[in-house]
């Protein structure tokens, strides 16, 4: 048996609404496992960049020195914290790798954390993040003073220099040698 072109189109419905039927079952294929995964902002978990200009800071989360869930941006020399509580004051304690810079405590509030949307991987996901800039204090150098020779308080070093009250024996000569030509005249 042979199926002409015409009695085939009756077979099939219109394309149209083939189409239409698939693009709604997609679209509801879609958009129902994100409706199941939804969660209340109030149950997603905060995060705080710290823009710090130094190369892998050492940080504490809360008195806790272990916190896996981080990242280092920018070359390493931003940190980004995960997993923070929202419903708490977080104070994160920075320490520089570099020696003798004084470590940094960031405190970040409730209130600040604010609602954006961030690229993870290909899709586009709702987090609270804080962002904060610190600037570690580079450490001074100690103060030197211009070292000055110590007295020796040998008479004898002080006469040849010329340095002595009594003007030594180039202060002589030049004496004498004003009364010589004194004298000559």
């Amino acid at each position: 048996m042979t199926c002409s072109p015409t009695s085939f189109r009756a077979l099939m419905p219109r394309r149209g609404a083939l189409v239409r039927l698939l693009g709604w079952a997609g679209a509801a294929l879609v958009l129902a496992p994100g409706a199941v995964f939804a969660q209340e902002d109030s149950e997603v978990a905060g995060e705080v960049v710290i823009k710090t200009g130094v190369k892998f800071v050492r940080f504490s989360v809360n008195g806790k020195q272990e916190w896996d869930n981080h990242e280092f941006a920018d070359g390493d020399r931003t940190l980004i914290v995960l997993g923070l509580d929202r419903s708490q004051d977080n104070v994160i304690s920075l320490q520089s790798r570099e020696e003798g810079m004084e470590p940094i405590d960031v405190t970040v509030k409730t209130e600040d954390f604010k609602r954006t949307m961030v690229k993870r991987g290909k899709a586009r996901v709702a987090v609270f993040r804080a962002v904060r800039t610190v600037k570690f204090a580079k450490p001074k150098p100690a103060p030197t003073e211009p070292t000055k020779p110590a007295p020796t308080g040998d008479a004898s070093a002080d006469e040849k220099s010329g340095d002595a009250k009594g003007g030594g024996d180039n202060a002589d000569k030049a004496k004498g040698a004003k009364g010589k030509a004194g004298e000559a005249k």
